[in-house]
């Protein structure tokens, strides 16, 4: 029986699973919901859980020397997630950990169903899981189930559906009414600063496609809806047999050279797709490449209708730029983003809907992001004959 006013006001207990750079920054990563939560406010952030609890402490221990020490006043440091349920009353879980450390029903790795089943919101960073998509479709139905029996949101981390070329996107496209003709999405990251070894094992992070390729999968289906599995067909490269190999990499990180992953459980260094879609017919294709060094990555995306040209250039840094070419001029208008933060929407929609109890707020619903994960899946498939 709250006003609308009275739920805005309300002061949230959120609890951080992870104490990496998804929830609290790194170079160069640009997540950090902590450093998000602390422009939104309305939180008091009352647990870390991490099994590093050393690690923890001193992420604990720079908030309460900044500026929002406030927030973090009665934060404390737990190795599992049932200990913090057990001393803290918490609002709202915030899941950023490697995808092998949730989003299954093995003991333990349940992390979204302990959470919901205390009535905590929960946040859950892509991807949603390491298991094979039909193991993981049970987890879905439990999810779901948890969550509406308990009354609770939970949206997942695609952040690029709240950025605003994204939407601009959108908009284009459903004034224009037309099925997409072709799509085509390239993705290079920066391995050479990638330093995580579970990144670079394929039974751990899932695979590029699956760990890092998803927010294009996502908005692959995004914008020309559902794909079908069985026309996707493509080819990857996989590690080296010899250093004369296509696939041999100059500057692995030292941390991840000294991990000893087996080749064959290591990631393709390059994969390439296509597909058709369902709506339509058109059809659309993936270059994701592992060949980068540095810290910028390099993304961007092509759409074409009948009579209609959308470029979306760097969505990953303030350069972003949408280049839209309409039928009737053979100009291009371009629009820039300097101050986009989809990170930012994201987490302001996620309360928003915990406050409301709205969830059209959410624009990455759990069963929504089962979905992609289920195409990321299929690519890795298709492309990789490792993971048959």
């Amino acid at each position: 029986n709250k006003t609308k006013a009275q739920q805005m006001a309300e002061i949230y207990n959120v609890c951080f699973i992870g104490a990496g750079t998804v929830n609290f920054g790194g170079v160069p990563d640009p997540w950090n919901h902590s450093k998000r939560l602390e422009q939104l406010g309305s939180v008091k952030v009352v647990a870390i859980v991490d099994p590093l609890v050393e690690k923890a402490q001193k992420i604990l221990a720079a908030k309460l020397a900044g500026n929002h020490a406030d927030m973090y006043s009665e934060c404390k440091i737990y190795g599992d997630v049932q200990t913090a349920l057990q001393e803290k009353t918490i609002h709202v879980g915030f899941i950023g950990v490697p995808p092998f450390c949730h989003g299954s029903l093995s003991q333990g790795l349940d992390t979204e169903l302990q959470l919901l089943a205390a009535g905590v919101h929960v946040f859950v960073e892509k991807p949603v899981s390491v298991v094979p998509p039909e193991e993981f479709q049970s987890y879905v139905s439990a999810v779901e189930e948890s969550a509406r029996k308990n009354g609770c949101v939970i949206g997942v981390g695609y952040m690029f559906r709240y950025h605003p070329a994204i939407e601009r996107i959108k908009e284009e496209l459903s004034k224009h009414g037309r099925p997409v003709v072709a799509l085509n999405a390239r993705y290079s990251c920066t391995y050479s600063t990638m330093n995580k070894p579970f990144w670079w094992d394929m039974s751990k992070s899932g695979g590029p496609i699956v760990e890092q390729g998803t927010h294009f999968c996502d908005l692959v289906r995004y914008f020309g809806g559902e794909v079908v599995f069985d026309s996707i067909t493509g080819v990857s490269v996989p590690p080296p047999a010899s250093p004369d190999s296509a696939g041999h990499l100059s500057s692995i990180p030292q941390v991840v050279q000294a991990a000893g992953i087996p080749e064959e459980l290591q990631v393709p260094r390059a994969t390439q797709c296509t597909w058709r879609f369902q709506q339509g017919g058109g059809i659309g294709t993936l270059t994701h490449t592992v060949t980068l060094h540095g810290d910028r990555y390099e993304s961007s995306l092509d759409i074409w209708c009948d009579g209609l040209r959308i470029t979306l250039h760097e969505p990953y840094h303030p350069q972003c730029e949408l280049r839209i070419r309409r039928s009737g001029d053979d100009r291009e208008t371009c629009e820039t983003f300097p101050t986009a933060d989809p990170y930012l929407e994201e987490d302001r929609a996620f309360f928003n809907a915990v406050r409301s109890n709205d969830m059209s707020y959410i624009r990455s619903p759990y069963s929504d992001a089962a979905k992609t994960y289920q195409l990321t899946w299929a690519i890795r498939r298709a492309t990789d004959k490792r993971s048959l």
